[in-house]
């Protein structure tokens, strides 16, 4: 980033140098409560393919007639 060694003073740069060429910059704050607000979700959907896989590999581990299927075994 141009020489810059972190991101805050690369946001602090911006407003001096460029008055108006950003509409909005956030705080490091107000990222932070972001990005904490979104790891719940970003976790959940990085599961969704693991479960899957899982099911699919003890469908097929178990000879089951459908392997695809998340239901194909009866606990």
């Amino acid at each position: 980033m141009l020489g810059f060694t972190s991101e805050a003073r690369w946001l602090r740069f911006l407003p001096a140098r460029m008055p108006g060429a950003f509409r909005y910059l956030s705080g490091q704050s107000g990222d932070n409560r972001r990005l904490r607000a979104a790891l719940p979700l970003i976790k959940h959907v990085m599961r969704w393919p693991a479960a899957d896989t899982a099911a699919i590999w003890h469908n097929r581990a178990t000879g089951q007639p459908v392997t695809r299927s998340l239901t194909a075994y009866d606990h």
